[in-house]
């Protein structure tokens, strides 16, 4: 499945439509640290308290519930979400055992979805060093290394909270065919097809 393909939400025809939502995703850390932190949410169903600091935040409360709704597929629909070592470095930074622990486990999960045929080859990591280019000075040292081990995972998506990264998804796209979705924009591409995952 190419990149473009991955969000061609005008897509005439169903079936290339369907087989082409991105399947295989990567978590930017702001994502691991919110399942972390709103597990109840994600995974209960509870609901964000009307004190909670995400409130105050444009787009939180909206990107928790669309993760919500996300995950409700993790186990019907095929999805993979990867991480890297430079997710459990950005996470190490923390120092909290308990996000250290929770990383940790979703790594097991990935590792269990990686195979030889989509690891990281030297010529997919070489194609990632487009993201050195000035063009992309708007990334810190960070992002533009978990970008890159996107790309290098030949992942169809890199799913962030960040919303500097998602203003600059279609730049991202155009220049670095890698495709930058929130997780509100994610479910707004899953959404149509869900039932076919119960």
């Amino acid at each position: 499945m190419g990149d473009d393909e991955a969000i061609e939400a005008a897509d005439d025809d169903p079936v290339r439509a369907f087989a082409a939502l991105p399947r295989r995703v990567f978590l930017d850390s702001t994502v691991l640290q919110t399942l972390l932190d709103y597990g109840g949410c994600i995974w209960e169903g509870e609901d964000v308290e009307e004190n909670d600091r995400a409130r105050t935040i444009p787009h939180r409360v909206s990107d928790i519930y669309a993760l919500q709704r996300i995950f409700r597929l993790i186990d019907r629909g095929g999805f993979e979400f990867a991480i890297s070592e430079n997710s459990l470095r950005e996470v190490a930074d923390k120092r909290d055992s308990r996000y250290m622990q929770w990383s940790f486990y979703v790594l097991d999960h990935w590792l269990s979805c990686e195979d030889e045929g989509v690891a990281a080859s030297e010529e997919r990591v070489e194609r990632t060093r487009v993201l050195d280019d000035d063009r992309f000075n708007y990334l810190g040292q960070k992002d533009r290394m978990l970008l890159r081990d996107s790309l290098a995972r030949h992942c169809d998506a890199f799913l962030t909270m960040d919303r500097r990264l998602t203003r600059n998804g279609a730049h991202l796209r155009a220049h670095a065919g890698v495709v930058v979705l929130s997780p509100t924009e994610y479910w707004e591409l899953l959404e149509p097809w869900a039932r076919l995952f119960c």
